[in-house]
């Protein structure tokens, strides 16, 4: 795998000055190095419950670790620790430890036999369900004085641990946990002219659970002309998405909870389409 290393790193006992290329800012190199890991266990269930209902059900439990930035390199930024790229061996950005994903399509009867009125607003209905329940995104416990105590200039810093403090992840009620995501005394800036101790995305942030579901129905006239209605909610039952926990251990709201995450709250819409 390839990552992305600053060549021409901040050097802390010289004030964080770029002295090996002084007339040059950053020099971001692409290079070999990195390694990357996944292992994982799969469940799958694939069944037909009857001849008008399908079921498929997929469980992973898994854990991704890697050096860089997952086998993406973007020219963005570098390693944390320049002089050392194994210092970001830890934790994957795709590491969802969970992912638990399920969906269900019920065929409603076509009514046949019933009159034609009957059969064309009651038969042959198409009930649809997708389920989702995975771990939160992964996040990193940011360095000091904007991720660069470490006067490395490349704004990675990670903070360090507290030993003897454990991390107490989403302890208590959801109250609770919203102001108190973690235990932030496990947490302090990292040391000046250090990178931090502290593993990369090293927490999961609140597990995702959400629902879609779909109502479809389908007309066919003279053979070639078909009308399709669909009625769709996506996070139908309206599960809060929360978002990414406050990061840095200066900040007056480490460890809180105070936006929503990728999941909007529930949508509903519908649609007609005729095809010929």
């Amino acid at each position: 795998m390839a990552t992305t290393v600053e060549q021409n790193p901040g050097i802390y006992a010289e004030g964080g000055n770029r002295t090996t290329y002084p007339n040059f800012g950053s020099v971001i190199q692409v290079q070999d190095g990195a390694t990357g890991t996944y292992n994982a266990l799969q469940v799958s269930v694939d069944q037909r419950l009857s001849h008008r209902l399908r079921f498929h059900s997929n469980f992973t439990w898994s854990r991704t670790a890697d050096v860089g930035g997952s086998g993406d390199p973007s020219f963005e930024s570098s390693v944390s620790d320049p002089y050392s790229i194994r210092h970001d061996y830890g934790p994957s950005s795709l590491n969802y430890p969970f992912v638990w994903v399920s969906n269900l399509i019920y065929d409603l009867p076509e009514l046949k036999d019933s009159p034609a009125t009957l059969r064309c607003l009651l038969g042959g209905w198409e009930i649809a369900g997708l389920y989702t329940a995975q771990s939160g995104p992964p996040f990193t416990i940011n360095g000091g004085e904007g991720n660069n105590n470490s006067g490395f200039d490349v704004g990675q810093d990670r903070a360090d641990l507290v030993p003897g403090q454990p991390f107490n992840v989403r302890q208590g009620s959801k109250g609770q946990w919203i102001q108190q995501y973690f235990n932030t005394a496990a947490f302090t800036n990292n040391a000046p002219g250090t990178p931090g101790d502290s593993p990369k995305f090293l927490i999961q942030e609140a597990p995702i659970m959400t629902a879609d579901v779909a109502l479809i129905k389908n007309w066919t006239f003279r053979d070639h002309y078909r009308v399709q209605f669909r009625w769709e909610a996506f996070n139908a039952f309206n599960h809060p998405s929360f978002g990414q926990p406050d990061s840095n251990p200066g900040d007056s709201n480490f460890g809180q909870i105070t936006g929503i995450g990728n999941i909007p709250p529930r949508v509903m819409q519908g649609a007609l389409k005729l095809s010929f």
